[in-house]
């Protein structure tokens, strides 16, 4: 008996009624674009001590479907479907993903996370296998979410042999749709691969050949990446040369009209075997690359044929004697000299287009005693203040914040700047002359902007109605006489 062909029959037949309700309606067009092209992969669950406000990014990925349990504010989590393991474990994941997508309406869903590789514990499906999973579970998401859109394709790098792997997955899907009216682009909206630079030459380090390929099957055109671990995983060269190749190849099969994300990259390599100052500079050269490389034949025009809509860095908070690049400090959760870099990143004007902001006082922070005044026994007070732009952009908004007092008099004024993607920033004001004790009410903040109109000015005021007591004296230091 043909066991090869019964197979095949049956998977026709699965496919054949889970896409019999199948919408073909073109999603890739509705995905905001050009507000903001950060995101950020966390390794470990966010704590309180990461203030992901003031990071410059949107949106998390945790290789899970739950958020995160400390979920920043304003923040976006794209949703990772493991398609790992037997079929009797595949067969739980396809029974739970319904009651998944009632939680979580409206998602963006990544099916599959580099089941290209047998490395790190990944998902390790030949490309035919991954095909038909991949197909089962975007009709089953398309059916029972219309407005959810999904993720394909999250290899690990765009490498020669990569794509190869990719278009035997084409090649399988085009067999599993073969009789139906659904096409390959019905099924998927967002292109989701990883762009790590790892050496790809069996039984080495990196990431070997993907499952079921071996070097036999690979023609001139799709060898193996053959690479230093301490000279190309941050060559902006090579990053370079395969972000366009695969911008290329996707246009070629097809399938270019829609957004290329990259999930997850940076440089892999820990701080001794790559210096952090190499890191940082590899990392500033991809967000120029990213945000500036367009093509008017090749890019995604709706943000500007730029090649890459959203990227991924790797990471907030991995081990940094494991792995380079981590924004914090695992050990004692303190910023790193990476994440001050990109937290602090502000892109060439000429890259993006400047949006006018639209800034809000949100809190009074902290409020210390700065120094004893002119006055004798008052005291000047110094308070910080979190200031918010609800407009998403990829360029840090400049403002002016001032401090009037409850009849209206202007105290003080001080400028400051919030982060990119609708972040938050802080500055300092001073209130003078206070005597230690007293009670304050009825004072505001007032923002403004200092290069371009605020579109909501409505919101430009914090109003302090609420009693507030000064406390606190200013600490002294008494230097010794030194007499001759």
């Amino acid at each position: 008996m043909n066991h090869k062909f019964i197979k095949l029959s049956i998977n026709f037949i699965i496919i054949s009624i889970i896409f019999n309700s199948f919408s073909s309606k073109s999603y890739a067009q509705n995905i905001q674009v050009d507000t903001c092209h950060f995101g950020i992969n966390n390794v470990y669950k966010f704590i309180d001590g990461y203030d992901m406000t003031i990071l410059g990014a949107d949106s998390y990925i945790n290789w899970d479907i739950k958020n995160d349990p400390i979920e920043p504010e304003n923040y976006q989590h794209v949703k990772v479907i493991r398609v790992w393991g037997n079929n009797d474990k595949f067969e739980i994941t396809k029974s739970n993903l319904p009651d998944q997508l009632d939680i979580y309406p409206g998602s963006i869903w990544i099916i599959g996370n580099e089941p290209d590789t047998t490395y790190e514990d990944q998902d390790n499906l030949t490309a035919e296998t991954y095909a038909l999973r991949f197909v089962e579970l975007s009709s089953i998401i398309r059916n029972h979410d219309p407005s959810a859109l999904i993720g394909f394709a999250p290899i690990v790098q765009p490498s020669p042999v990569r794509i190869f792997y990719l278009e035997l997955v084409i090649a399988e899907m085009e067999k599993l749709l073969s009789g139906t009216e659904i096409s390959i682009s019905d099924t998927f909206d967002i292109w989701t691969i990883h762009a790590f630079l790892l050496n790809e030459m069996p039984k080495e380090w990196g990431t070997g050949l993907p499952q079921g390929i071996t070097m036999e099957m690979l023609d001139e055109n799709h060898q193996p990446l053959d690479l230093d671990y301490r000279t190309d995983t941050h060559s902006m060269t090579l990053f370079k040369q395969l972000i366009i190749n695969f911008r290329q190849w996707i246009f070629h099969v097809g399938l270019g009209d829609k957004p290329l994300w990259i999930t997850e990259y940076g440089s892999l390599m820990p701080y001794y075997y790559v210096p952090e100052n190499e890191t940082i500079e590899f990392m500033i050269e991809t967000f120029d690359f990213l945000l500036s490389y367009k093509d008017p034949t090749y890019g995604f025009l709706p943000d500007n044929n730029r090649l890459v809509q959203k990227w991924y860095w790797f990471s907030l908070n991995h081990s940094i004697y494991d792995k380079g690049g981590s924004l914090y400090n695992l050990d004692i959760n303190s910023e790193t000299n990476t994440g001050l870099s990109f937290r602090q990143y502000e892109p060439n004007s000429e890259f993006v287009d400047q949006k006018n902001p639209d800034f809000e006082p949100i809190s009074i922070e902290e409020i210390s005693p700065l120094r004893y005044s002119e006055i004798e026994g008052n005291v000047d007070y110094l308070i910080k203040i979190r200031v918010r732009n609800h407009v998403s952009s990829d360029h840090i908004s400049n403002f002016v914040l001032h401090l009037y007092d409850e009849n209206d008099n202007k105290i003080s004024s001080n400028i400051g700047y919030t982060v990119r993607c609708g972040g938050d920033g802080f500055t300092n004001l001073i209130y003078s002359n206070i005597t230690p004790g007293s009670i304050k009410s009825n004072f505001k903040f007032v923002v403004e902007t200092n290069s371009s109109e605020d579109i909501n000015p409505s919101n430009d005021e914090l109003m302090i109605k609420e009693p507030i007591e000064f406390l606190g004296l200013p600490r002294l230091i008494y230097l010794p006489l030194i007499y001759k």
